[in-house]
């Protein structure tokens, strides 16, 4: 963690074990709260955003059309999610490979540390990716192995009987068809 703008201020990150939240949390809005729980996390010299912590306000769930080693698509329902993002300094070169790497890295590390995670969510292809699945895939790639496509590319049957891409436009700018 290189950086928790809570630290600086009077505010503290809660455990579920608190029974209540500080009195400056208390009287902070959820506007106010989405602007200040957040924690910068670094790798390998990049810094990531990671949002939807205590006690902030729940982050949507997203859009889920398919599933990679799942037995059944998650729901919003019992389940809380965490938004993992480059950090605003690196807005511009999100797609670039050091950048999805260090992303994809990183949300491993945090899949290998939170054993209730149940998966990771890619809105770009509508996708749930099983943490054994994403684990497996993610680590073969940052030792030299294949991307890992399959998950965070979906593939979808046309209404016409065709096979199309969804999430593929985000690494090359068009979905193949």
């Amino acid at each position: 963690m290189s950086h928790d703008p809570l630290d600086a201020g009077p505010l503290h990150l809660v455990t579920s074990e608190d029974a209540e939240r500080s009195s400056e949390a208390a009287r902070l809005n959820e506007t106010q709260l989405a602007e200040h729980v957040w924690v910068e996390l670094l790798r390998e010299g990049l810094t990531f955003d990671l949002l939807g912590l205590a006690p902030g306000p729940k982050l949507d769930f997203p859009e889920i059309e398919y599933r990679f080693d799942l037995k059944a698509k998650p729901t919003a329902s019992g389940s809380d999610v965490l938004h993992l993002k480059p950090g605003q300094h690196l807005s511009g070169g999100k797609r670039t490979l050091p950048v999805v790497k260090g992303l994809i890295g990183l949300a491993r590390d945090i899949t290998n540390h939170f054993g209730d995670l149940e998966a990771v969510a890619w809105p770009a292809s509508q996708s749930a990716i099983g943490r054994r699945f994403f684990e497996s895939v993610a680590s073969a790639w940052m030792e030299g192995g294949p991307f890992p496509a399959l998950g965070l590319t979906a593939f979808r049957e046309t209404m016409d009987g065709a096979l199309q891409s969804v999430g593929l436009s985000v690494w090359t700018g068009q979905e193949l068809r």
